[in-house]
């Protein structure tokens, strides 16, 4: 009986967080599918300095090294609105010279291209130099046109994500090319109403956030307290309650 009560609860819990990441995910496809008034469209690529993807070391005859080298960001780096920096790689510096137009600069949008992570897109907001494989797109913007974290968020959007799907070419392994990102047509307010609306976004990320944490500590409690009777149960340490 207290199993299947604490079932039942670990299961309202893991619907709650699917509902919370739900509600973010609603907010961003209303935000960026139903515009607002006055938006306007332009292609991406008269809203950046550049779009460009970096290179394979081994088509380039680099190899992989240790610290002192150039950080390597790959697709698996790129997380949905934030780098993923737990594993890391590094390059001969010398990478940086044959590929100059690679180099990241803080604040650069970078989005996957090849792969199931495409779309995938997050801020390069680190100060080491670095450059990037070619399954990463950067996207550097017109600071007085594009606001990168709007970028970021309308790439990450379900909306945007479809669009990018169903652009995909799938030869041996799907991917999207830079004349794609260069055409693709966004639609964007001014300037400033675009920061206005990356602070409500971000405002309703850390709710979101919040709210996931405190269902984690709970669904970890819960899944403790069976642990618990379990082990109480095989030291026969549990009696039966009486019937009334």
């Amino acid at each position: 009986e207290a199993f299947a009560k604490i079932d039942q609860a670990k299961a309202n819990i893991e619907k709650n967080i699917e509902n919370a990441k739900e509600l973010f995910q609603s907010k961003l496809n209303e935000i960026f599918s139903q515009r607002g008034e006055g938006w306007e469209e332009g292609p991406i690529e008269k809203l950046t300095e550049v779009v460009t993807k970096g290179s394979s070391p081994k088509w380039q005859g680099i190899s992989y090294t240790e610290l002192p080298g150039i950080l390597f960001v790959t697709s698996e780096n790129v997380g949905e609105g934030k780098l993923k920096m737990k594993k890391t790689k590094y390059v001969e510096k010398r990478f940086n010279e044959i590929q100059k137009k690679s180099i990241l600069k803080y604040g650069d949008v970078l989005t996957n291209i090849v792969g199931a992570s495409i779309g995938r897109t997050a801020i390069y907001d680190l100060d080491e130099i670095a450059n990037i494989n070619q399954a990463v797109c950067i996207m550097r913007c017109k600071k007085d046109l594009l606001y990168n974290k709007f970028l970021m968020y309308m790439l990450n959007s379900p909306y945007f994500k479809t669009i990018l799907h169903d652009n995909e070419v799938d030869n041996a392994r799907a991917n999207l090319s830079l004349t794609f990102f260069k055409n693709l047509t966004i639609p964007l307010p001014d300037l400033m109403a675009q920061k206005e609306i990356v602070e409500e976004i971000v405002k309703l990320e850390e709710q979101t956030n919040l709210l996931l944490h405190n269902f984690s500590l709970k669904l970890a409690n819960v899944v403790n307290l069976k642990k618990s009777l379990l082990q109480k149960a095989f030291a026969g340490e549990l009696t039966k309650m009486s019937e009334p």
